[in-house]
Parts: C-alpha cells; structure tokens; sequence
C-alpha cells in the first residue's frame, strides 16, 4: 500500500484549528490583548495552509487589531508579512 506523505496535514490542520478556537474562547484570553492577536494570527496561518484565503484575511485582520492596540511591533510585523503573502 502506497501511502501519501501529505495525508496527515488535514488532519493536523484540523487538529491546529480545534486546539485554537479552544483558547479563543477562554475567558482568560482579552481580545483586545497579544496573546489573543497569537491565536488569531496562528488560525491565520492555519487557514493559508489549507487554502483559506478569506478566512485567513480575517484571521490575520483581528490579529492586526489586537497587536495594534497594544503596540506589539514585532507581531504587527509578522501579520503584515502574513497578509502581503495571501
């Protein structure tokens, strides 16, 4: 039997996703704060791997505004490099 060596990447991609909209829904997580601009930039990067590109937009726009309001430089860089590559 001749497996792909892709095969698992759906299902570590659904896993991924699982994992984070768990933490999204934590109380403990403000979305206006930089942990919660790292779940949606890691959901982000997620829906760009499985080809999601409007969900991924999204994704990477929440982050955006999170990371902007607490002036987290280096997280702002890496989204906007994020966004210029969709």
């Amino acid at each position: 039997m001749k497996r792909n060596i892709l095969s698992p990447r759906p299902v570590a991609a659904r896993k991924a996703q699982a994992l984070l909209e768990t933490a999204r829904r934590n109380s403990i997580f403000d979305p206006g704060g930089v942990h919660y601009a790292r779940i949606a930039y890691d959901l982000g990067l997620v829906y760009k791997a499985t080809g999601r590109k409007a969900l991924a937009r999204e994704q990477f726009d929440l982050a955006r505004r999170a990371a902007s309001a607490q002036q987290a430089s280096v997280m702002l860089a890496k989204i906007d490099a994020a966004l210029a590559s969709l």
